[in-house]
């Protein structure tokens, strides 16, 4: 086990020095990184917890490494790097997941003020998706299609 944190911490020294780069940048930077990797991973939406929640246990794993190889853990430094870490991902998540809602209560309202867009569909509170409903037979589109 020693070995291994060894390992951890001597990767983790090496690539700050390395790079050139303070560890508030690091963990700035390797927050980004294992979101976009969870993403890819899982296939989720960055919009959903999933990918966040990778972040989080990554950074909170990382934090343990540290109290393991320190023997104690320095409370205001593990607590920003945590912070540090989850930051971007965290406004990433917030700001996707928004954004959905709002494209789809614009679409509804859009669609009521008869502009073409159809109403069909109610939005999953949970995760900003559209849920289809049976038609409503309102014309919809460019096209004339039926939703």
């Amino acid at each position: 086990m020693n070995e291994l944190l060894n390992a951890y911490q001597q990767i983790a020294d090496n690539l700050g020095g390395e790079l050139g780069a303070s560890d508030t940048l690091i963990h700035v930077h390797a927050g980004m990184l294992i979101l976009l990797v969870a993403r890819v991973i899982t296939g989720r939406s960055l919009g959903t917890i999933i990918p966040f929640s990778v972040v989080l246990l990554a950074s909170l794993a990382n934090e343990i490494f540290d109290y393991l190889y320190q023997g104690q853990i320095l409370m205001p430094d593990a607590l920003y790097d945590v912070i540090n870490t989850v930051f971007w991902p965290f406004v990433l998540m917030v700001g996707i997941r928004v954004r959905g809602r709002n494209r789809l209560v614009k679409k509804s309202r859009m669609h009521l003020s008869g502009t073409g867009y159809c109403c069909c569909s109610t939005v999953n509170p949970r995760f900003g998706e559209a849920l289809p409903r049976p038609s409503c037979g309102v014309t919809a589109g460019r096209r004339g299609r039926q939703c």
